[in-house]
């Protein structure tokens, strides 16, 4: 979506962003915390101290200072987020989060040749090959950025319990290099969002998404109610998308 398609009030906040963060960051976590509160009442259902979790696509850091506070001092949380200006903002806010390590690289499979386009309003900074990057991918400015596949970074760690991921359209990629992660630790849950505009934004049609998730051998469950007809959702419409809750046989299934 284009930043001048954005609704007005998503504008304003793009501009308190870009010119008055210190306003801003306080008021977009009070709208996080209203937007999502089915989603951080899910957390504190699914999260345990001690757990290890990864953020992916964590801009400025709401959902890491949610999942630091889940996972408690003994836990740990892993941020991701590509973007330079979120990436300041996130180590800013994490620099006191004794239990979050940050990672300024986006999330995908390695390999050379991908930028970040990003958007003037901070709602839609995404990767894509540097051939692509001017091709109906409407971002602002394009960037270099490092890609690291989760399978190597989760390859240092002795446990993975929880990933959140929302990035854009990346979520395919992503996915397809945590494989060998999720045979490691087979009680991993998973929230992603599922968003065909920006899946096929991204080549990737979002009937393979859900082939993926079937082939890597895990369940799935809109998290709203109100979403279980999720598979229609038209991928020409920018505002149609919803999470997912992503498992593989385990019980996290009945919490939703």
């Amino acid at each position: 979506m284009k930043d001048d398609a954005l609704p007005l009030h998503f504008q304003v906040m793009g501009h308190l962003y870009r010119r008055a963060f210190p306003f801003y960051r306080p008021l977009y976590f009070l709208y996080k915390r209203i937007s999502d509160r089915p989603k951080l009442a899910l957390l504190d259902r699914l999260i345990r101290p001690g757990m290890v979790a990864l953020d992916v696509g964590a801009n400025i850091g709401f959902y890491a200072s949610a999942l630091s506070r889940c996972v408690g001092p003994v836990g740990h949380v892993h941020c991701f987020e590509p973007d330079q200006t979120n990436f300041t903002h996130l180590s800013r806010l994490a620099s006191g989060l004794p239990n979050v390590t940050t990672n300024q690289c986006a999330v995908g499979l390695e390999g050379p040749g991908r930028v970040l386009v990003k958007s003037a309003a901070n709602v839609d900074h995404r990767l894509a090959a540097a051939e692509r990057a001017g091709n109906g991918h409407g971002g602002v400015d394009a960037v270099g950025v490092r890609v690291v596949s989760l399978d190597a970074y989760c390859d240092k760690l002795p446990r993975v319990d929880f990933i959140k991921m929302d990035i854009q359209g990346g979520e395919y990629e992503a996915l397809c290099g945590l494989r060998r992660t999720l045979g490691r630790f087979p009680g991993l849950v998973i929230i992603m969002e599922y968003w065909p505009y920006g899946l096929r934004r991204a080549g990737v049609e979002p009937g393979a998404m859900l082939e993926l998730i079937a082939q890597c051998g895990l369940r799935h469950a809109p998290l709203d109610p109100h979403r279980r007809d999720f598979e229609q959702l038209d991928a020409s419409d920018p505002h149609g998308y919803t999470d997912l809750l992503l498992w593989n046989g385990s019980s996290a299934g009945a919490v939703l």
